[in-house]
């Protein structure tokens, strides 16, 4: 569920008018869809198909938007008023870059008979020029941060795959529905649909994939189309983030299949998905992250690394899995997961974390671990030099309690993700129960495998001011620790 960038509505506009019209003007909710009162069910694709007038219109509004523009006049378009929704919506849904545009706007129209024509649309901004500048540069930074794991000889399937998989590892899905656009998302590491969309959108265009921005009215959801090898295919990020890694069960699929198989109807696209290639496909099945590294693909399964012979036609070989030489009492599992970082692999065994180089899996170096009694490692991810990972508790009679958390969490406490960015730890969890419950949550933050502070989170916040440090933890405790604010453990 989301909801949509929304943009309401007012106008004013003179033009030549007869004596029979009659100037009005009026406001819209983009959220609310108040332009679209009755629609039959097949309606929606026709919906947001623009007429030639309405590209001329929508690109004149996107062009204002990247002015600030306040008034953008389109009179010689003539759009109907029961239009204009879509026209707006379209400026700002395929130009991600327009993230401070506000999401309210007026229209003005004139009623002719029984006609009526939106003449000029004026909009607000969420901030300065000056502010979309430095806003400006920190998406420039994630941006290149993502254009620098691409190689240069590497296929569009490939950087489609690195994009997808950066956006769905790195980023959780906005239960508290407040995030749209590409700014927040890529800062607070969170949004819901739109967002995951237009990153997606925002990414792969730089990277020089041709990607489209799908909606479904119907559905009230966003996701992508990208085009290479010469056929469209639809790919849902938002979807095939499982919250705790990525799936592929939404990727590189046809439109035959989203409909029949996988639950997608009704969306406005002007490009059609016709090919299969990838409908049923080796990596369709697949819960982990394909990992790139010197110019190689890589997937863990099983708790054993593979190495991918080639991302298109498939193939692997295994190289690598974690023993008994890395801890006395491991045993395979599923919760082993690999990370890619400077020529390395990270991958956790049971309540450690290691790397090792694959030129030398003899020697690898422990750099993490949760030390408390009954805890495991169970997820982990790299984004620059931040090492993540969650771990979860279960009583030794009850191997199967094993739950989420940055450290320590009751089962039904649903901490479900941490992130960092800009000196700000980001946490999810369940609201009503931390706000409820005799429960605090703290953020650690570690330099050199040594705590170097501990802070308290405030009731009913999301985030917190965090010191710079190699890597951090959030963990649960009951009844709460004697802590207000940073403290300082040196």
């Amino acid at each position: 569920m989301k909801k949509v960038f929304l943009l309401i509505g007012v106008f004013l506009l003179l033009f030549g008018l007869n004596a029979a019209a009659e100037e009005k003007w009026a406001a819209a909710k983009l959220f609310e869809y108040t332009c679209v009162e009755e629609k039959d069910d097949n309606d929606s694709m026709e919906l947001f198909a623009l007429s030639s007038n309405e590209i001329v219109a929508r690109d004149l509004i996107a062009q204002g938007m990247r002015n600030h523009q306040t008034t953008i006049n389109f009179s010689h378009c003539r759009i109907a008023r029961d239009r204009i929704f879509f026209v707006v919506i379209a400026a700002y849904l395929e130009n991600p870059e327009l993230y401070y545009v506000h999401d309210e706007y007026k229209y003005h129209y004139i009623t002719s008979g029984s006609s009526s024509y939106v003449f000029a649309v004026e909009l607000t901004y969420l901030y300065t020029k000056e502010q979309v500048e430095v806003f400006d540069a920190v998406i420039e930074k994630e941006k290149q941060h993502v254009l620098s794991m691409m190689d240069s000889d590497m296929t569009d399937l490939e950087k489609v795959m690195l994009v997808h998989n950066y956006i769905t590892v790195n980023h959780t899905y906005d239960y508290s529905y407040t995030i749209y656009n590409i700014y927040d998302f890529f800062t607070k590491r969170t949004g819901v649909c739109q967002a995951y969309a237009l990153a997606m959108n925002y990414l792969l265009r730089a990277a020089g994939v041709e990607c489209a921005h799908a909606y479904s009215y119907e559905m009230n959801h966003d996701w992508n189309l990208v085009k290479f090898d010469g056929n469209w295919y639809h790919v849902d990020a938002t979807w095939n983030d499982s919250g705790d890694n990525c799936s592929y069960k939404y990727f590189l699929k046809s439109d035959d299949e989203f409909v029949t198989n996988l639950g997608h109807y009704a969306w406005d696209s002007e490009y059609e998905a016709t090919s299969a290639w990838y409908d049923d496909y080796y990596f369709t099945n697949y819960k982990s992250p394909f990992l790139y590294m010197d110019g190689e693909w890589y997937v863990q399964k099983s708790g054993s690394l593979y190495k991918i012979n080639n991302l298109k036609y498939g193939g692997s070989e295994k190289i690598f899995t974690p023993d008994a030489s890395y801890k006395s009492n491991w045993y395979p599992t599923e919760d082993i997961c690999f990370a890619v970082y400077k020529g390395s692999f990270i991958f956790n065994v049971q309540n450690e974390v290691f790397v090792v180089n694959l030129k030398d899996y003899a020697k690898p170096r422990k750099i993490a671990g949760v030390e408390t009694a009954y805890h495991e490692v169970y997820n982990l991810y790299v984004n620059g030099d931040v090492l993540y990972y969650l771990s979860g508790s279960y009583a030794a009679e009850d191997m199967n309690s094993i739950n989420l958390i940055g450290v320590v969490s009751p089962l039904w406490f649903e901490i479900n993700d941490v992130s960092v960015s800009d000196g700000w730890v980001y946490l999810r969890y369940n609201y009503d129960q931390y706000y409820d419950g005799d429960w605090c949550i703290y953020v650690a933050s570690y330099k050199d495998d040594t705590m170097i502070a501990i802070q308290a989170l405030e009731k009913g916040k999301s985030a917190i001011a965090v010191p710079e440090a190699d890597r951090y933890e959030a963990f649960i405790w009951e009844g709460c620790m004697p802590l207000s604010g940073s403290v300082s453990t040196e």
